[in-house]
């Protein structure tokens, strides 16, 4: 009997032992499958939340953020959705602080490198904007943005040689990029070396021939060279384009210095003409008339242009 009592003391010990290593790994089990779901759950949220940033909805964004940040999940996406939040609300304090722990998380996402230095450069700290953008741009060479970024630090510290240098290197392998090319003509302005500029933008207007901001910036470099004839054939595309009647009268100006330039005085008079209905007191048109009459000899009406 002893024996026996032995035995059924020994198996229930075990089934107790058992039972308790059975709830253990359930338990267990269902903690793994509860941090999968958060896991999983985090993931979709910031996926929505990359997409709403895209869209304007930051509030959104960043409570999907914060939500992942609060529980210990996908830390490197939440805290890039949560820095560009901040980015976009002007919190650049906090959006340099978001980045800086993306990165530190995530160390190979060129975005990340790249965000951080654009906190950077409104912070007002060029040198490591700089190293920033360089890091970004080593993780992804053939980003033009970081490109264009990256020869902005090297303008602003006036090392004008390395980004002319750096713009030349990019636009040799993406010949096709007008973005890079306008960045580059930018640079060569600033420079006071309008006949590159103009080259570029030229090349650049052929890529893109309906893009009027390249356009006017083109028609800007001929004004600058005194290249009156391309530069009125370049406002009079832009003039046929133009619905806002503000811009359109500054075109109107232009085009008429510009055939006043080349001698053209009777199409000065058209242009000086349509400008006087859209404003018949700006004595300034009325005077400007008169001067083209006289160019295109016409006294009569310049004395009557000149009068009113």
């Amino acid at each position: 009997m002893k024996k026996n009592t032995k035995i059924i003391i020994m198996f229930i010990a075990v089934s107790l032992i058992m039972a308790a290593n059975c709830q253990g790994g359930h338990k267990q089990k269902k903690q793994e499958m509860r941090a999968k779901w958060q896991k999983t759950s985090s993931e979709m949220r910031l996926s929505v939340a990359a997409e709403q940033i895209e869209s304007g909805q930051y509030e959104q964004a960043e409570a999907a953020a914060r939500e992942s940040i609060a529980c210990g999940q996908n830390l490197a996406d939440a805290y890039l959705v949560l820095g560009k939040c901040c980015l976009a609300k002007g919190d650049l304090p906090q959006a340099k602080d978001c980045f800086e722990k993306h990165v530190r998380f995530d160390d190979k996402n060129a975005e990340g490198w790249f965000l951080l230095g654009l906190a950077c450069e409104r912070l007002g700290d060029e040198n490591f904007a700089f190293k920033w953008y360089k890091k970004a741009l080593e993780l992804s060479p053939n980003n033009a943005d970081y490109v264009i970024a990256l020869g902005r630090m090297y303008i602003a510290q006036g090392e004008f040689a390395s980004a002319e240098k750096l713009y030349q290197q990019q636009i040799a392998a993406k010949p096709s990029d007008t973005n890079l090319k306008i960045a580059a003509a930018q640079m060569y302005l600033e420079c006071g070396q309008n006949d590159k500029a103009v080259g570029l933008y030229e090349q650049a207007q052929m890529l893109a021939p309906e893009n009027n901001e390249l356009l006017e910036a083109l028609g800007s470099c001929y004004v600058i060279a005194g290249n009156w004839q391309k530069a009125g054939e370049i406002h009079e595309r832009l003039y046929q384009r133009c619905t806002d009647e503000t811009a359109k009268n500054r075109y109107l100006q232009i085009m008429a210095r510009c055939a006043t330039e080349t001698g053209d005085y009777k199409s000065a008079m058209k242009y000086y003409s349509q400008l006087t209905v859209q404003d018949k007191n700006d004595a300034s048109f009325w005077l400007s008339m008169a001067q083209a009459a006289l160019g295109a000899d016409l006294p009569r009406q310049a004395i009557i242009y000149s009068k009113k």
